[in-house]
């Protein structure tokens, strides 16, 4: 294991199940990249009135995730956009987030060649710089809750996936009874304009700030193609609010036109002083194979960790992993993400790397991001 030299991007898409295989396809016979994939669902929220009584819909998606050199996170942002169709309404989302560390083994997901991929002289329609993902990890009971308070706030149509938490409370047998396993991640992409509405919004309906009641973090994005519609409009209506905001956000050129702050105050100050209490965090992530994620995770508990969730993936490893038939296998693999003052990081990844090298886990990989702030409950 050995830290790569090079700027690494970790590129998000987000696609129509129904289109999944297909882009999984292309990019590994044409840019030969290895690639994170789990399943995922989307949000329609109902528009009309008598409607929004009724639950949410799910749309099935794939949550696809590639380390690329950061150079070449654009070339592929605009690949996946042109095979996700991402100019179509609801299509999906495709954005990039830059790592503050990359530590691999020779056999990681990082895919370390130039892409055979051509940037164009301009964007692509919907592309955006500078916006945020806010990851909320909320108990199962209150996630329709934080996801409609969400999108009236303002956040495209949240995509939800399911992890598995693991703290304190699975030291104690009688405490571990009481402990759901499964949470459920919101992942709401959001303009910089709405970033604090929406935070207070997933704060207050997803319970955050309630003993148990999960954690909330906020990671800058540098560049993303999003087309999450997040209502279904009324039979009688041409387009939903969403497809109307969006439409005089490209009239303006920005959007700053949304800009409500003045007239509904800032964010309460007992949100506000939590956020301060906890800018200086980071998020560490390991990748390696499944069937070593819960020594690993227990490990780095024992290590001081305040607490890790566990998300299950497939990987497909490029060419390689194609058997004489022309199918291409994957390899059960596990992402351990951990949420910690940034003081921490380097004593953890160390614990991490002496774990890979003792086991030889060359397929590892230990990466970081520097976080905006973090929202817990902290008795």
């Amino acid at each position: 294991m050995k830290p790569y030299s090079q700027p690494v991007s970790l590129v998000t898409a987000v696609v129509p199940q129904h289109r999944a295989v297909s882009i999984i396809d292309q990019l590994v016979d044409e840019g030969n990249l290895i690639i994170l994939q789990t399943d995922a669902r989307g949000t329609l929220v109902h528009q009309h009135w008598f409607k929004r009584l009724l639950p949410t819909m799910s749309p099935e998606f794939e949550y696809l995730q590639f380390a690329v050199r950061k150079e070449q996170a654009k070339a592929l942002l605009v690949k996946i956009y042109e095979l996700a169709e991402l100019h179509r309404p609801g299509t999906g989302a495709v954005y990039v987030v830059e790592c503050d560390q990359y530590v691999s083994g020779n056999n990681s997901f990082l895919c370390e060649q130039d892409l055979p991929f051509n940037i164009p002289s301009e964007p692509p329609s919907g592309y955006k710089e500078n916006i945020y993902a806010l990851y909320s990890l909320i108990q199962s009971g209150h996630t329709e809750t934080a996801i409609r308070a969400a999108v009236q706030a303002g956040s495209h149509g949240p995509i939800v996936f399911l992890s598995e938490g693991r703290g304190t409370r699975d030291k104690v047998p009688w405490l571990k009874i009481t402990k759901k396993p499964y949470e459920e991640v919101i992942v709401t992409l959001v303009n910089k304009v709405d970033r604090l509405a929406v935070k207070e919004a997933l704060v207050n309906a997803g319970r955050i700030k309630t003993p148990g009641g999960g954690i909330l973090y906020d990671i800058p994005v540098s560049q993303a193609c999003v087309n999450l519609p997040a209502t279904v409009a009324a039979g009688s209506q041409l387009a939903s609010t969403h497809h109307m905001v969006a439409a005089i956000d490209e009239l303006m050129g920005h959007t700053d036109w949304r800009d409500c702050t003045s007239f509904s105050g800032e964010l309460s100050g007992v949100h506000r002083q939590q956020a301060i209490e906890h800018t200086n965090r980071c998020l560490l992530a390991l990748v390696l194979p499944r069937k070593n994620v819960y020594e690993a995770v227990d490990l780095i508990i024992e290590a001081g960790a305040p607490g890790a969730n566990i998300s299950f993936f497939k990987q497909f490893a490029g060419r390689a992993d194609r058997d004489e038939s022309g199918f291409i296998k994957h390899h059960e693999m596990a992402m351990i993400r951990l949420i910690l003052p940034v003081e921490k990081r380097e004593a953890l990844t160390q614990v991490w790397l002496d774990y890979i090298e003792q086991h030889n886990l060359e397929s590892s990989s230990i990466f970081s991001h520097r976080l905006s702030d973090t929202v817990r409950y902290s008795g």
